[in-house]
């Protein structure tokens, strides 16, 4: 019987805070996991934004191939998706946390459990909202009023819950403060600020996720083979961790952002620096990372509790373990924060991948989340068509096969994309000046040559950009095949 498959996401985190030799945050569960997995160490999101991103690893499609460039789309009804496949492949495909596939309608039922999401694969679900959503005031649009900032809920004739999570604070009695801390959050303080969750550590979001994660597992009939996706709201900001875990870090050092004078950085990128870095308070780099940290501890406490459980199960040992994340968070490199951006902070994500009866080590492949979509069918032993995607399956790197994986990655947003060949990184803006960077000599992303190097960009892009063509001839977005080669 082909293998079960457990995928563990996080949202927005950092690959460098993982699996790393000296981590950054106390995460024993990742660290074990990694050290027995393959560390994919240069693997990339396709649309480092929530939607893009989770939109692409759905579809193994780039996101201008569907659309699905932002967060205000939601993915489209008629898209294949790798659930559906599994579903159709004799699985049972389970779905505990955020997943963002509807992401505007903001909108998840009482129990997590939507027909659209039914649709698109899944059989069991519990899909919760995000982070910012949980703490989001829904109004149901028929009774024709709104609320201003500081009016008071009616919750028995106002509210409308989004999802299970609000349904969870509503009945604890913790919803309303939730709300409007979330809100006092968003929308009046800067993206810096720090200040300890007013929940209790055992109302904590990814603590939810994890309870109902343990409570799906054991709700799968091991005699058939399953998929569960485990997909916690967190370490994504606000900055609200667990007081009881910033504690733990309150001695900790962490290392210092990537300090960018933006001299040769587009004007959008240099406004959104003013934005977002223009009063920050010294030292509150350190304040950030320890939320960051606190708030990563909690979710790998949770994974461990979910791997023990796991073991328990007589399938243990026919299970692929994968963990990633939808994309990175800047944390103040170039005085930047959260994402949407294509420097590496928010690009790269981290990538474990734990396969049966192989021993893992680390892998340098130029591996993108839309090459789960053909890893997890090979897995499931599904029949696919190869040419209809963009993903290449992981697979036979992971059985220890040697050779090319792919000659590029590549990346888009509505304003941006991105495509590298592992060493220059071409990013591409609408109505911005280009950048290019050449990863071997600057990691940092600090030293713009496009405007010096632009025979070596068209030399080294040309061919390439070629074949990322769609293969109904659209070029990957007009703005970056400009100059270049037919």
């Amino acid at each position: 019987m082909p293998g079960n498959i457990l995928l563990i996401m996080a949202d927005q985190l950092r690959a460098d805070w993982v699996g790393a030799n000296l981590p950054k945050a106390n995460t024993p569960n990742i660290d074990q996991l990694a050290s027995e997995g393959t560390v994919f160490s240069r693997a990339i999101c396709n649309g480092p934004v929530c939607a893009p991103s989770r939109a692409s690893l759905a579809a193994g499609l780039y996101p201008f191939r569907f659309g699905t460039t932002s967060n205000r789309n939601s993915f489209p009804i008629d898209q294949p998706t790798v659930y559906q496949a599994l579903r159709r492949g004799g699985y049972q495909v389970g779905l505990v946390g955020k997943m963002d596939l509807h992401k505007p309608d903001h909108y998840y039922g009482p129990d997590g459990a939507t027909p659209l999401m039914s649709h698109w694969g899944f059989t069991h679900l519990c899909e919760t909202e995000g982070k910012m959503n949980a703490g989001r005031a829904r109004f149901e649009p028929s009774r024709g009023r709104g609320r201003t900032a500081g009016q008071a809920y009616d919750l028995d004739h106002d509210w409308d819950l989004a999802g299970p999570y609000q349904r969870c604070l509503q009945q604890q009695g913790w919803l309303e403060p939730f709300v409007r801390d979330t809100e006092q959050r968003k929308e009046h303080l800067p993206v810096w600020h720090t200040e300890p969750a007013i929940l209790p550590d055992h109302l904590h979001h990814d603590r939810f996720v994890g309870q109902r994660a343990r409570a799906m597992l054991d709700q799968l009939d091991d005699s058939q083979p399953w998929f569960l996706c485990v997909s916690f709201v967190g370490p994504h900001d606000p900055w609200d961790a667990p007081e009881s875990l910033l504690t733990t870090y309150a001695n900790h050092v962490f290392s210092s952002p990537i300090m960018d004078e933006m001299r040769d950085k587009p004007a959008w990128v240099r406004n959104r620096q003013k934005r977002q870095s223009g009063s920050l308070p010294k030292g509150q780099i350190q304040e950030i990372s320890r939320h960051y940290a606190a708030n990563l501890t909690v979710i790998d406490e949770e994974i461990g509790l979910l791997l023990s459980a796991l073991s328990s199960r007589k399938t243990c040992d026919q299970t692929t373990i994968v963990l990633t994340s939808d994309h990175g968070e800047m944390l103040g490199d170039h005085g930047l924060f959260q994402k949407a951006i294509m420097y590496e902070g928010a690009l790269r994500v981290p990538l474990i991948v734990k396969t049966p009866g192989q021993p893992g080590g680390s892998s340098t492949a130029l591996a993108e989340l839309v090459d789960l979509y053909p890893t997890f069918l090979d897995i499931a032993e599904v029949a696919y068509d190869p040419t209809r995607l963009d993903g290449r399956s992981l697979l036979p790197l992971l059985q220890g096969e040697v050779g090319d994986h792919k000659n590029w990655q590549v990346s888009h947003l509505e304003r941006c994309r991105m495509i590298s060949d592992g060493r220059f990184k071409l990013i591409d803006h609408v109505n911005d000046a280009p950048e290019l960077y050449d990863l071997a000599e600057d990691p940092e992303e600090l030293q713009n040559i496009s405007g010096t190097l632009r025979c070596r960009r068209v030399c080294l892009f040309g061919e390439t950009l070629r074949r990322c063509r769609d293969r109904r001839g659209a070029p990957p977005g007009r703005a970056i095949d400009r100059g270049l080669p037919a």
